[in-house]
């Protein structure tokens, strides 16, 4: 079943208008999931980001923007008390280290994850490092990885860090394998690197989750993409643009234990890899198969309804933002619904907070002297 629900979003200089309006038009969907708009909030960062967190620190939910190249802040917003603060990235980025993810476990323990140097810091609200752990050592000796920031963070609670990796070919390790023992060997090793006692001296560490993109693909083509893993309700969850399926993942032994596949009106929810033949001979052939083919994009879950929407992003079309609709699925991961949104004007990173869904307002709808300066999101109560 198919319903179509019709989101206006109202742009920036609307941003104060208090009107709720329902998301399904009055109609009741089968998922029973009814959102009224509040505002379109503006939060004046200084910049403008998409890495946007939902981060709960004391018991308080926070939004968080991160900007890693520009400003070189993150952006810290207490969604009850409206308290702000900014923290600091600039002296780690100056002395060259790229920032690939970041963590808020409190105001004074904000882990931050380097970019291709798998190296991990402790910083304060003043941006001051405390702590740092270099993981060159251990990802060396299980193959010669990398660690990668996944959908959501990378602390799979207070103690415990569950990183996405990925095998890098410049390792001594893996430097004189062949381009097909290569691939053979990314698409079959790990995909996790979980570390149990992440502020312990001696950590704790083991690979996990082998053979993943073997259930989708092989040597012969190239599966290259993001590190889509999400963690929620105790679970881990991956899905890929080159698969139809949600995979969740055990957290304690790293291994599959159920595969979700998603059923979209609008066509099939995956796009099929291009062989590294055909890349070699059209070196646009990737970046094609990504615009012109459906994908699932992310997936959140709705506490009030006990519910998973995944997000699935539709082929490009000319003249316009990028088409997504949202499937529903029960808390047994039974199809209820599917709906669309406005995408000229609503962008597909849904975050869920305990009262609803922020979504972020497409940047050229934004006043065009503020569109670096603040971030705008679209902000949905449970009715």
């Amino acid at each position: 079943m198919r319903l179509t629900f019709t989101i206006s979003c109202f742009f920036l200089f609307l941003a104060c208008n208090k009107h709720k309006q329902n998301v399904n038009n009055g109609d009741t969907p089968k998922s029973g999931v009814s959102l009224n708009f509040v505002e379109n909030r503006e939060f004046e960062s200084g910049f403008s980001s998409q890495n946007i967190q939902i981060e709960v620190i004391d018991k308080e939910e926070y939004i968080c923007f991160s900007d890693f190249f520009t400003s070189k802040k993150i952006h810290i917003y207490n969604l009850k008390t409206e308290e702000e603060i900014w923290v600091d990235l600039k002296t780690m980025i100056d002395f060259g280290f790229k920032i690939a993810g970041i963590e808020i476990l409190s105001l004074d323990t904000i882990l931050v994850l380097t970019q291709y140097r798998n190296q991990l810091f402790f910083l304060n609200r003043d941006g001051v490092i405390w702590k740092y752990i270099d993981f060159n050592p251990q990802l060396e000796e299980i193959g010669g990885y990398e660690l990668w920031s996944g959908k959501t963070p990378f602390m799979f609670n207070d103690t415990t860090a569950i990183f996405p990796i990925s095998l890098v070919a410049e390792s001594e390790i893996n430097k004189t394998l062949s381009e097909d023992d290569f691939y053979k060997k990314y698409y079959s090793g790990p995909n996790l690197f979980k570390v149990d006692n992440i502020f312990d001296e001696d950590l704790n560490c083991n690979a996990g989750l082998y053979d993943l993109y073997n259930n989708f693909t092989d040597k012969y083509f190239l599966a290259i993409e993001g590190k889509y893993f999400t963690y929620l309700n105790d679970f881990i969850y991956f899905f890929s643009n080159y698969s139809d399926t949600i995979y969740q993942v055990d957290p304690v032994s790293l291994k599959l234990v159920r595969k979700v596949k998603i059923n979209s009106t609008f066509g099939k929810a995956y796009m099929k890899p291009v062989t590294r033949k055909l890349q070699k001979e059209n070196n646009t052939a990737l970046n094609s198969n990504f615009k012109e083919n459906m994908s699932i994009n992310s997936i959140v879950y709705i506490t009030e309804k006990e519910q998973y929407w995944v997000v699935v992003r539709h082929a490009e079309k000319e003249g316009s933002n990028r088409p997504w609709s949202v499937v529903v699925l029960d808390s047994a991961f039974n199809e209820l619904d599917e709906f669309t949104l406005d995408h000229d004007n609503l962008n597909l990173n849904i975050r869920s907070y305990s009262d609803g869904l922020f979504i972020p307002v497409n940047r050229d709808k934004i006043q065009k002297d503020l569109r670096f300066k603040v971030n705008v999101l679209a902000q949905y109560e449970y009715e």
